[in-house]
C-alpha cells in the first residue's frame, strides 16, 4: 500500500521538478549544435483549411525548454543511431541526476512509444574540447512513468559545464527517434 501511494504522489509530482534543471535554456543553457546529431526530416504533407504544406520539424532547442507538459508530436527527432544531444549547462554544477521525458503511451496516437529513446548514456564536459567523461548509462522504460530520473554513480559525479546526451536505441521505431524533454541536475560549483 504505501508503494502505491508513493508511485501515485511521485505521478502528480516527479522529483525531477522539485530540483534545478541546468539544462533549461530560459536559464542561460545553450545548444552545442556542432555536437548534436541532425534532425529528422519526413516528407509528410499536412492539411489546414483546405492548403497542404509542408510540416516543418522541431529543432532540438524544443528539448531543452522546460515544458511540463508534453503533447505528441511536439518534440525534436533524429535518424540513425547514436542520437545526440550536447548542452552547455546554465551553471558549472556537479552533475547528480538526469531526466528524460516522453509522452505515456495513453496520449499515443498509436498507443505506443515506440520512438521513445531506451538505452542512452550521459557524458560531461569541463571545456568544450576537453576529452568526454562517461557519467552513466541508463534505460527509459517505456512502461514506466513518462518523465524518469536517474542517478549518476557516485565515482562518476564531478562538477562539468557542459553534457551530452547520447541515444544508443529507441523502442522500436525505425525511422527516427524523439526527444521530448532531457534535464541535468545537481549542484553549482562555488
Amino acid at each position: 500500500m504505501k508503494k502505491e501511494m508513493k508511485k501515485k504522489f511521485n505521478y502528480l509530482l516527479p522529483p525531477a521538478d522539485l530540483w534545478p534543471n541546468f539544462a533549461l535554456e530560459s536559464q542561460g543553457a545553450k545548444l552545442v549544435p556542432q555536437m548534436t546529431s541532425a534532425t529528422f526530416h519526413n516528407n509528410r504533407t499536412c492539411r489546414l483549411f483546405g492548403i497542404y504544406f509542408q510540416q516543418q520539424p522541431l529543432g532540438p532547442n524544443v528539448v531543452i525548454q522546460g515544458r511540463n507538459h508534453l503533447s505528441p508530436g511536439q518534440c525534436w527527432a533524429f535518424a540513425g543511431f547514436p542520437g545526440r544531444l550536447s548542452i552547455k549547462l546554465s551553471h558549472r554544477i556537479t552533475v547528480t541526476h538526469v531526466s528524460l521525458g516522453h509522452i505515456p503511451k495513453s496520449i499515443s496516437p498509436t498507443f505506443t512509444v515506440s520512438s521513445a529513446p531506451k538505452e542512452f548514456s550521459v557524458y560531461g564536459k569541463k571545456h568544450l574540447h576537453d576529452q568526454e567523461s562517461l557519467l552513466g548509462t541508463f534505460q527509459y522504460e517505456e512502461d514506466d512513468d513518462s518523465l524518469q530520473t536517474f542517478k549518476l554513480p557516485e565515482e562518476n559525479m564531478d562538477s562539468f559545464n557542459h553534457v551530452s546526451l547520447k541515444v544508443k536505441n529507441n523502442w522500436g521505431q525505425l525511422d527516427y527517434t524523439c526527444l521530448y524533454n532531457f534535464r541535468v541536475h545537481g549542484v553549482v560549483e562555488t
